[in-house]
């Protein structure tokens, strides 16, 4: 009954937004209505699932999600006011049609479904019957503001960027964290899902929070995350993205590699 309260709840939030989409015909607000929504999830299991006994594990929890939440959430609202519309969002809905008004209320329920299955991690972090702090749940601490601090930091990094002559000329961002990985906010974004897994230890359950970071890391390498985004930037940049790609790490940060030159 508790899993049906939270799908319903990221139903009925995803529900709203599609009236809203329609009438603007513009999809993308989604993402904004999807941070907010899944870190908000962690308030529901703490009043569904949480003990008293334990409920300092619940409060950091709610504390790392709502960081998280808002932290992704107002930057992808900033995001849409700057830019307009994800370019992904308009090709489906043209792609789709006539029947775009059904076929994005459908693929805004399926991500309804998807964060029900991601909220696994914080129903595990707050039910964590664990009663004291261990070593664990520093270094998930620890683990969640590397996390949210350094996709902040890719994030500001990649906006400066953009916004100076190099970026405007279609130039590649080699600098900050963007030297080390061509994905520097995608590895962070990951990070986090890793850092509940530490919240989790000690339940019984506690190996189902590899499903969400699972799937996070699938969806950023296989999905619409690095594919669709290094498509995006060979069509703009050309040869100096490839030459990119051949010197640095598509998603773990490491050293760019040396003397690797376009052919």
């Amino acid at each position: 009954m508790n899993w049906l309260l939270v799908w319903g709840f990221l139903s009925l939030c995803v529900g709203l937004t599609w009236i809203v989409a329609v009438r603007q015909k513009r999809g993308g607000i989604v993402d904004t209505v999807w941070a907010y929504s899944l870190g908000f999830t962690s308030i529901i299991w703490f009043f569904l699932e949480s003990n008293p006994e334990f409920h300092i594990r619940s409060y950091i929890t709610i504390l790392v999600a709502g960081f998280w939440a808002h932290r992704l959430g107002s930057y992808l609202f900033r995001r849409i006011k700057r830019e307009g519309e994800d370019a992904r969002y308009g090709k489906l809905i043209q792609h789709w049609g006539t029947q775009w008004k059904l076929k994005l209320f459908v693929f805004y329920q399926i991500q309804a479904l998807a964060s029900t299955v991601l909220s696994i991690s914080f129903f595990l972090a707050v039910s964590n019957p664990v009663s004291q702090l261990q070593i664990t749940d520093f270094i998930a601490i620890a683990i969640a503001i590397i996390a949210i601090l350094g996709e902040a930091l890719s994030d500001k990094q990649l906006d400066r960027f953009r916004s100076n002559s190099e970026g405007k000329n279609k130039g590649v961002c080699k600098t900050g964290l963007w030297k080390y990985t061509r994905h520097p906010n995608y590895f962070f974004e990951w990070l986090f899902w890793i850092s509940l897994i530490f919240l989790s230890i000690g339940h019984s359950f506690f190996y189902l929070s590899l499903i969400p970071a699972l799937a996070i890391y699938y969806f950023l390498n296989k999905g619409s995350g690095i594919p669709y985004a290094e498509k995006q930037s060979i069509a703009r940049r050309g040869n100096a993205y490839i030459q990119y790609q051949k010197e640095t790490n598509a998603f773990f940060p490491w050293f760019p590699k040396k003397n690797s030159t376009l052919n």
